[in-house]
């Protein structure tokens, strides 16, 4: 597993897991993507300025054996060096089923971009 990467345990006959993002203090797009055997099911995307929540709801019925939820966030640096927190928290019916956290330097006016893999074990 890689240093962003989290693995979670998720009920089959529970209701949608919910992937949530969270950026510190700057804008960022963000990604996730169902994939299945490195073809993707679904995805969804969004912006952390906008009005909408940073949230992908992972209908579980889609879930199958090689399922996974791969994140990547785009982050825009501000006019200044400076470092911001990125977590990515995986929940199911509110219960939080795993999260990971990363502290990400950003250089001045450019972008970088963290990523990972949630990997799905049904219980």
């Amino acid at each position: 597993m890689g240093a962003n990467d989290l693995s979670i345990q998720y009920s089959k006959s529970g209701p949608a897991l919910v992937v949530e993002v969270f950026v510190e203090k700057v804008i960022a797009d963000w990604w996730v993507r169902h994939t299945v055997d490195q073809q993707t099911i679904q995805s969804w995307q969004g912006r952390t300025d906008d009005p909408q929540a940073d949230v992908a709801p992972v209908n579980v019925a889609t879930l199958t054996s090689g399922s996974s939820l791969n994140w990547l966030i785009l982050l825009y640096g501000p006019n200044g060096d400076m470092t911001v927190a990125v977590t990515i928290n995986v929940r199911q019916g509110g219960e939080l089923l795993g999260s990971k956290s990363t502290d990400v330097p950003l250089t001045a006016k450019k972008a970088t971009q963290e990523s990972g893999t949630i990997s799905l074990n049904a219980k």
